[in-house]
C-alpha cells in the first residue's frame, strides 16, 4: 500500500481560510469555465462556506481542505516513478 502525501484538515469560516479558498478558486478559473461554463463568480467563496442543501442546518456541514505536502513517496504511484518531477501549477 502506498500512502500519498496529502493531509486533510478542517476548514473554518475565518479570514485565513477564506483567503486560501479564494486563492485556489482564482488560480483554477479554468475549472469553473469547464464545469460551470463561466469564470468564478464574485460570491463563489461565500457560497463555498455558506451554501447548504435544502433542509440542512449549518451544523450538518463539514468542510475539509486537502493539502499536498510536496513530498513524493519512494514507491511508484499510478505509474509514476519516484524520480518523476511533479509540480504544482
Amino acid at each position: 500500500m502506498v500512502i500519498l502525501p496529502i493531509v486533510a484538515r478542517p476548514l473554518a469560516d475565518n479570514l485565513q481560510h477564506r483567503r486560501e479558498v479564494e486563492e485556489i478558486v482564482m488560480a483554477r478559473a479554468d475549472y469553473f469555465q469547464f464545469v460551470e461554463g463561466c469564470p468564478p463568480r464574485p460570491g463563489e467563496v461565500e457560497d463555498f462556506f455558506n451554501q447548504l442543501p435544502p433542509d440542512c442546518a449549518p451544523a450538518d456541514k463539514s468542510l475539509l481542505g486537502f493539502i499536498w505536502t510536496g513530498k513524493l513517496p519512494a514507491a511508484p504511484v499510478c505509474g509514476l516513478q519516484s524520480s518523476t518531477a511533479i509540480t504544482r501549477t
